[in-house]
């Protein structure tokens, strides 16, 4: 049986979604929560270690996320929340359009202000670290993104198989 191109764009499609929410979703879990003895956000510390920070850049670092922390949670939190509401709605009995996209945008705004709010926190620590720390810390993102894109590759081809 030969299946349909746009049946197989549309599996693709959803392929796709599934494996970048399969991708991401365990970072966000683990960004999101909050362990005993840890508060939001101190997983940095696994990458800091990769650094070679000194003691005074790991104290000035906990310190920007000491600062920052009552005003990046609640946003996580909201993410989380709305995310949450968002594949409840996705899984509704009877497609509700009108609801998915209204979701859907409240997803948006929530994400947005959690990008800006990291994206100052990380201005922050920048500040803290030197060129080459920083040039780690870019070529690590970059190893992140073709970790993904491979991954997201593989999936296109065992579909196609």
């Amino acid at each position: 049986m030969r299946i349909q191109p746009k049946t197989r764009y549309i599996a693709l499609g959803a392929v796709v979604v599934a494996g970048v929410t399969l991708v991401t979703a365990p970072l966000l879990a683990r960004a999101h929560q909050e362990r005993p003895g840890h508060r939001f956000g101190m997983h940095l510390g696994d990458r800091l270690a990769s650094l070679n920070v000194t003691a005074e850049q790991r104290t000035q670092i906990r310190e920007i996320w000491r600062q920052n922390q009552p005003q990046i949670e609640p946003v996580a939190r909201q993410v989380v929340t709305e995310r949450r509401t968002l594949r409840e709605v996705i899984r509704a009995p009877q497609v509700d359009e009108a609801a998915i996209r209204a979701q859907s945008a409240k997803v948006a705004a929530a994400e947005a202000d959690l990008a800006v709010a990291r994206a100052r926190v990380a201005q922050q620590i920048r500040g803290v670290l030197t060129e080459d720390q920083i040039q780690k810390l870019k070529d690590w993102q970059a190893d992140v993104y073709d970790r993904i894109d491979m991954a997201l590759e593989r999936m296109r081809h065992r579909l196609a198989e």
